[in-house]
C-alpha cells in the first residue's frame, strides 16, 4: 500500500498536468512512514516493490527515463529510513539523504548524457533551446512585436546559463528541502496524535557545528577571488551553505517564539511571510550565521578541543 500511494505521488505530473508536480515531492514520505510503523525489514520490501513499480509503469506510459527518477526519491526514503537503526539524528540523516540523493539524480542526468553522446552543458543547452523555441512561439502567437520576443529570448537565454552554473547547488538545496519536508510529514504520520517522540529533536535545539563557518569563509574567498569556474564552485557552496545557516536561524525565531508563548496563528504567519519574502529570509540565515558568536539561544557552547 505504501509503495502504491509513493507511485500514484510519484507519477502526478503524468496523470494531472500542473498541480501533479506538487503531489511528486512527497513520493518518499509513504516509504518513509512504513520504515518508522513497521520497522526496516518493511521499509525495504515497499521500497523494491516501488522501485520495481515505476520502471514497469514508466514502460507502459512510454516515460522509461522518467521512471528512471524514482530512484532521486527512494535514495531520499531509504536514507532516512535506515538512519534511526544507524544512530544517526535527524539532521545527520536529512544532510545525508539530501547529499545521497543530488548524487543520485546528478548521475542519472551524466549517465543519460553520455549515452545520448553529450556532455550535460550540451544537453542542458538543447533541452532549453526546445524550451525557449516553445515559448518564444506563444509570445508570437500574442502578437508580441519581434523586437519584444528577440529582447526575450536574450534574456532567456542568459538565465539558462545562469542556472546551468548554479545546478549543483539548486540540486543540492533542493534535495535537502524534500528530504526535511518528507521527513516532517513522515514524522506526523507515524506518530500517534501527530506528536513527536521524544527523542526527535526540536527545531528551537538545532545547533550546526561551529567549525562550519570556515568553509563559508573560503566560499566567500573563492567567489570573491576567483573566475569561471572557481567562482562559480564558491557561489554554489555558499547556497548550500546559505540554506544550511537558514535552518540555524530558523530554529533561533522558533526558539523565541516559544519562549514569548507566542499564538500558533502568529507563529504560522511568521513562517509563510519567510516562505515568500526572499529578503526576510536572508535575515534569518545571517541571525542563524551570528548565533555562532552571539549565541543568541544562551544553549551551552561546546567545549573547544
Amino acid at each position: 500500500m505504501a509503495a502504491g500511494v509513493s507511485l500514484l505521488m510519484f507519477f502526478g505530473p503524468w496523470l494531472i498536468p500542473v498541480v501533479g508536480s506538487l503531489f511528486s515531492l512527497w513520493t518518499p514520505a509513504p516509504l518513509l512512514a512504513l520504515y518508522r510503523r513497521q520497522g526496516p525489514e518493511a521499509g525495504r520490501r515497499g521500497l523494491l516493490a516501488g522501485l520495481a513499480g515505476a520502471l514497469a509503469l514508466g514502460a507502459v506510459l512510454s516515460t522509461a527515463t522518467g521512471g528512471m527518477y524514482y530512484f532521486y526519491y527512494a535514495a531520499v526514503a531509504l536514507v532516512l529510513g535506515e538512519a534511526p537503526a544507524h544512530g544517526l539524528s535527524e539532521a545527520r540523516a536529512v544532510t545525508l539523504a539530501g547529499l545521497v540523493a543530488a548524487g543520485v539524480v546528478g548521475g542519472l542526468l551524466l549517465g543519460g548524457s553520455l549515452m545520448a553522446g553529450h556532455d550535460l552543458g550540451a544537453a542542458w543547452e538543447a533541452q532549453w533551446q526546445r524550451e525557449l523555441d516553445g515559448l518564444m512561439g506563444s509570445y508570437e502567437g500574442m502578437g508580441l512585436d519581434q523586437e519584444q520576443v528577440q529582447l526575450a529570448r536574450r534574456g532567456m537565454v542568459e538565465a539558462g546559463q545562469v542556472i546551468l552554473n548554479l545546478a549543483p547547488g539548486l540540486l543540492t538545496v533542493g534535495s535537502l528541502l524534500l528530504a526535511w519536508a518528507n521527513l516532517l510529514l513522515a514524522r506526523r504520520a507515524s506518530a500517534p496524535g501527530g506528536q513527536a517522540k521524544p527523542e526527535q529533536q526540536r527545531l528551537c535545539l538545532f545547533k550546526l557545528p561551529e567549525q562550519l563557518v570556515w568553509l563559508v569563509i573560503l566560499a566567500g574567498a573563492v567567489t570573491w577571488v576567483g573566475e569561471g569556474w572557481a567562482y562559480w564552485a564558491g557561489v554554489n557552496a555558499l547556497l548550500v551553505l546559505g540554506v544550511a545557516y537558514f535552518f540555524q536561524g530558523l530554529a533561533v525565531l522558533a526558539y523565541w517564539l516559544e519562549k514569548k508563548n507566542a499564538p500558533r496563528l502568529l507563529r504560522l504567519g511568521v513562517y509563510i511571510l519567510l516562505a515568500v519574502e526572499v529578503f526576510l529570509a536572508v535575515l534569518v540565515a545571517l541571525a542563524g550565521l551570528f548565533d555562532i558568536w552571539f549565541n543568541f539561544r544562551r544553549l551551552e557552547k561546546t567545549p573547544p578541543a
